[in-house]
């Protein structure tokens, strides 16, 4: 910033305080005009970034179908891996349960099927011979026929 000192005209006098008061109108003249560069010069940046955007939106809106897709893809792997596995839990489970039952405690819950008529036989005979004879028969029957 260079500054222009006012020059006095012939017989003119220069007194300081008029000085100063050249020197600050000049200096805020300086800053008015850099102040209007500054603000042409952000709307011509706005005018930029907004053209800038426009052209960015069909990639980006792109960019982001595709990856809703893989995300969907990747949820529905995710489903399928939790439900194979749920299943394999679940069929772990059944034997687990058979296994208890029918090994450790068949005479418990043996005789209670037959009592009951919940044992899974095939045939009426063993049916009869079950209610006939007593759980021990009808046990061994039944037992044999859900193997």
């Amino acid at each position: 910033m260079l500054l222009c000192f006012p020059q006095a005209k012939d017989g003119e006098k220069l007194d300081r305080k008029q000085l100063m008061q050249e020197a600050y109108q000049e200096r805020l003249k300086e800053a008015q005009e850099l102040e209007r560069k500054l603000a042409r010069l952000a709307k011509t940046m706005d005018h930029l970034e907004r053209a800038r955007r426009e052209e960015e939106a069909p990639y980006l809106e792109a960019a982001y179908q595709d990856r809703l897709a893989q995300d969907k893809a990747y949820h529905e792997e995710q489903q399928e891996q939790q439900l194979a596995a749920h299943r394999t839990a679940w069929e772990v489970d059944i034997v687990e349960k058979r296994r208890l039952v029918f090994n450790g405690n068949a005479a418990i819950y043996g005789c209670c099927m037959h009592l009951t008529g919940l044992a899974n036989c095939n045939s009426d005979e063993s049916a009869n011979k079950r209610f006939t004879s007593g759980c021990s028969a009808g046990l061994e029957l039944c037992c044999a026929s859900l193997s």
